[in-house]
């Protein structure tokens, strides 16, 4: 079988097509072929290939990726490594809730903090004494 040659713009253009497709698929420093490895297939957790078959005029029959998916929030917290931080969130919104339950609209509009900081059984301690203790108007707003 007689291999054809791209005329030289269209080598080019596949060269270039082919270095990007590279660099999109590069995970973890790992080659375009080994997409899969960093799957939860191999992993345990992580994304999901979806391949599907399709047929090519030049290259006859090929599995190629269609889709990837996260299907778990535990995959996508250890796929970004941020299960410690999901916890930490979870630990000090229940602490708060539990607490000084208004301060949950507070927590909706700044979330982070419950990551940033993690001494929110004195933080509450000390807000406890203020609501209990403080004789301004302010006391009704918190």
């Amino acid at each position: 079988m007689r291999q054809e040659r791209l005329p030289s713009e269209g080598r080019k253009y596949a060269s270039s097509s082919l270095r990007r497709y590279k660099v999109v698929l590069k995970i973890s420093g790992s080659e375009p072929s080994a997409v899969g490895d960093n799957s939860k297939e191999f992993k345990g957790y992580g994304y999901r290939v979806i391949l599907v078959e399709r047929q090519f005029e030049k290259i006859g029959r090929q599995l190629i990726p269609e889709k990837i998916s996260i299907e778990t929030l535990e995959d996508c917290l250890k796929l970004i490594s941020k299960q410690k931080e999901y916890n930490q969130f979870l630990r000090n919104f229940s602490l708060i809730q539990s607490e000084i339950p208004r301060l949950v609209e507070w927590v909706k509009s700044n979330p982070l903090k419950l990551i940033e900081h993690d001494t929110w059984e004195e933080t509450l301690k000390v807000c406890k004494y203020f609501i209990q203790n403080c004789r301004l108007p302010y006391n009704s707003l918190i």
